[in-house]
């Protein structure tokens, strides 16, 4: 609608209301569903529904996603991310497209908001004058007089006028023009199929302003404002259209009902006709479940996927009606007068209601009473709850209103659902060691929603973000029964955990994991068949991953080659040993072979005084005599560990320098290294001999200073200590 119509039109507005029958829209009742608490929130201009059950209420203040417990608030239109509309002069229009964009529209201007992620998206630098968005999801842009339908460009010729409004399906594109005229166009064939005109040329001024289309099966329902208000159908089959309504003033929205009713809001009040029966019905005054009577402006109307009708309204928020909801029921009243006095309502204890008029009381429990009344003294009333003269709320929620036929009651539905909830839950929010996740937001390097989290069907956590919770809207907007959930988390839970949650407004839960060990798992929730499934994948940490095996695989090869070559250097050098060891052992013997030689040399020359005593080839006798002295010498002095190189010298009547010379010419050793070969020798003996005596106890009757020299000393010459000897000695014989 035109500005500068608005005073014309609030004038036949006025008119109309003064001169159209007053008729109830029975059985409708209202909750208030509040979405914001400032005046500007509470002025809603359009609703539309996303195809996973949220809502979306654009209002002056901004844009409201809801989903039947939580809301996110937007701006509405922020500079930033709005463009100009050349040709759009309607008020708020919304439209979803393919790319899970939500297109805004409100009198020449234009936004979009990514649903991926939930915030705006710049389309500034787009180039169009106008855009609509058909039921597939497909754009139509219109630049000048260019219009393009995705990749392909539609034909000047297609319209009669301006563009206001497009429809479709799959091979079929509709076009709705300011003249009245709907025009078919075969995306597949790229021909005009027919065009159809809604009305004659002369009224075109009456419905040339504004459009809104509802497709429903094979038809359209249009509603068209001007200088009047039109509410028309179209026929595809038989290509005709048909006018079902025309009002003085201005229509502001269209839903058409599962129950095949239509619902238009305007001005003040609404119109309700049923499309069966073309039966037509007005009502400007709305009923709430509170027991209100409001009068206002109810800027739009919609209807979800249940087949509720969403109400938006010029100053009371949003409201809503489902069929389902309450059971309606009119009690007469049938007594004299009693339209013009003044009654009450009336609760006694056991809870039953009465409306009390005079001496009268109308009982509006009994529904057999057929509006008869009762004297008031003959009824124990009791103690009462009374209410206003109008409306009354009982205890159990039964909402009476009184009008001129007598008492509109409204009882909630015991229960109403079936045995499955109506669509599958979706998940609103993301908690992380009891944090809330922001989509986008990067946690120590780690962005874990990268999109919102209502489009999100995988997590990825690492290892040490693994105290969850995860929560659940249900999407259950009537909030009047019983809900039973179950989940499991595949992998984790071994069984299916079932809840129930309570009637309320709040119909949301929480699922909560802690310590989740990493691996892959899959989370279902969900009633009957209607599951949402998540996608949770816990990462293991560093030490745990495929690189992390494969580094320990390779520091194990590495430790297995490490350890054969130790034990292949060790075994060698085992072996070097004891080959050293047989060497020593061969010495031995050869040392022992010849200290026995030295003993039979010395016991012959004693037996046989006569018989000079045979020496080795290569000495003579005299050194032999020689040899054989010095050794008796030392073995007489063998346990006077004094007894030293002067000592010897002294006792073979030589100088020190001589018996060196000498030793050094028969033996080859040293005057001292002879001393201490005969001591070690004798050691060696009284080790075998004797096993029992210690190491000390043998270094004192050889004549060593102490047993660690003795033992420095035997190692040098046998290759191994003292208490080692005897064994060697045993292993070698």
């Amino acid at each position: 609608m035109r500005l500068r119509d608005f005073a014309v039109t609030c004038f036949l507005s006025t008119v109309c209301l003064l001169t159209s029958p007053h008729i109830d829209a029975d059985g409708l009742i209202f909750d208030n569903v509040v979405m914001n608490h400032d005046d500007s929130g509470n002025y809603v201009r359009a609703i539309t529904q996303f195809p996973d059950g949220r809502m979306v209420f654009v209002s002056v203040a901004g844009v409201d996603i809801y989903d039947g417990t939580h809301r996110k608030s937007l701006p509405a239109f922020p500079e930033e991310y709005t463009a100009p509309l050349k040709f759009y002069r309607g008020f708020h229009h919304m439209y979803l497209d393919n790319d899970t964009l939500l297109w805004i529209k409100d009198w020449g201007k234009v936004s979009c908001i990514d649903l991926r992620y939930e915030k705006y998206k710049s389309v500034t630098n787009i180039g169009m004058d106008d855009i609509y968005i058909d039921e597939t999801g497909r754009r139509i842009i219109q630049s000048g007089d260019s219009l393009k339908c995705d990749d392909i460009s539609l034909p000047a010729s297609l319209l009669n006028g301006s563009l206001q409004d497009v429809a479709g399906d799959k091979n079929t594109l509709y076009l709705f023009d300011d003249s009245g005229r709907i025009t078919a166009y075969s995306i597949t064939d790229k021909t005009i199929l027919y065009h159809a005109d809604a009305y004659l040329p002369e009224q075109r001024t009456d419905f040339d302003k504004t459009s809104l289309i509802c497709s429903k099966k094979e038809s359209f329902y249009q509603i068209r404002n001007g200088k009047k208000g039109g509410f028309f159908h179209f026929s595809k089959s038989d290509r005709l259209w048909t006018k079902i309504l025309e009002t003085p003033y201005t229509l502001n929205t269209l839903a058409i009902g599962d129950d095949n009713k239509a619902y238009i809001s305007c001005q003040k009040g609404m119109w309700i006709i049923d499309l069966d029966s073309g039966e037509k019905k007005y009502d400007e005054t709305l009923r709430t479940s509170h027991g209100d009577v409001i009068s206002t402006e109810i800027s739009t109307v919609y209807e979800d996927m249940d087949g509720g009708i969403w109400l938006g309204t010029f100053n009371r928020g949003t409201l809503y009606y489902h069929p389902s909801q309450y059971i309606h029921r009119t009690t007469p009243l049938n007594g004299r007068n009693i339209n013009a006095g003044t009654g009450y309502f009336a609760e006694n204890r056991d809870g039953n209601v009465y409306y009390c008029y005079g001496n009268n009381a109308y009982d509006l429990n009994d529904k057999s009473s057929d509006g008869k009344p009762l004297k008031l003294s003959d009824i124990n009333i009791g103690h009462t709850v009374s209410g206003s003269t109008n409306t009354f709320v009982s205890h159990n929620g039964n909402v009476y209103f009184k009008t001129d036929d007598g008492i509109d009651i409204f009882s909630p539905r015991p229960s109403y659902h079936k045995d499955s909830i109506a669509r599958k839950p979706i998940l609103t929010s993301l908690y992380i060691h009891g944090e809330h996740i922001e989509p986008g937001k990067d946690y120590d390097g780690n962005i874990i929603l990268p999109r919102s989290v209502t489009m999100t069907g995988r997590i990825e956590l690492p290892h040490d973000l693994n105290f969850i919770s995860l929560e659940y809207s249900t999407l259950d907007y009537m909030d009047r029964d019983t809900l039973s959930i179950n989940y499991r988390l595949s992998g984790l839970d071994p069984y299916t955990v079932n809840i129930d949650l309570p009637p309320g407004e709040n119909r949301s839960f929480r699922i909560p994991y802690t310590n989740i060990p990493p691996g892959e798992y899959l989370l279902t929730v969900g009633s009957g068949t209607n599951l949402s499934k998540l996608e949770i994948v816990i990462r293991p940490p560093w030490w745990r991953t495929g690189w992390a095996y494969a580094l320990y695989t390779v520091l194990g090869l590495a430790v297995l080659l490490s350890a054969a070559y130790v034990y292949n250097n060790v075994s060698r050098k085992k072996m070097l040993r004891k080959h050293r060891e047989d060497m020593l052992l061969a010495r031995i013997r050869s040392l022992i072979d010849q200290c026995n030689a030295y003993e039979n040399e010395r016991a012959i020359s004693e037996c046989n005084t006569k018989k000079p005593a045979q020496s080795p080839k290569t000495m003579d006798e005299g050194d032999s005599q020689f040899i054989s002295k010095a050794m008796e010498l030392v073995e007489n002095n063998i346990n006077t560990s004094g007894y030293s190189v002067e000592q010897l010298s002294r006792d073979l009547c030589m100088d020190r320098t001589g018996l060196y010379r000498k030793l050094m010419q028969l033996l080859d050793q040293s005057p001292s290294l002879f001393i201490r070969n005969i001591r070690l020798r004798h050691a060696a003996r009284l080790l075998l001999e004797n096993r029992e005596l210690s190491v000390a106890e043998v270094a004192e009757l050889t004549g060593f200073s102490s047993g660690s020299y003795l033992s420095k000393c035997f190692q040098e010459i046998y290759g191994c200590r003292p208490s080692e000897y005897a064994g060697k000695s045993q292993e070698s014989t």
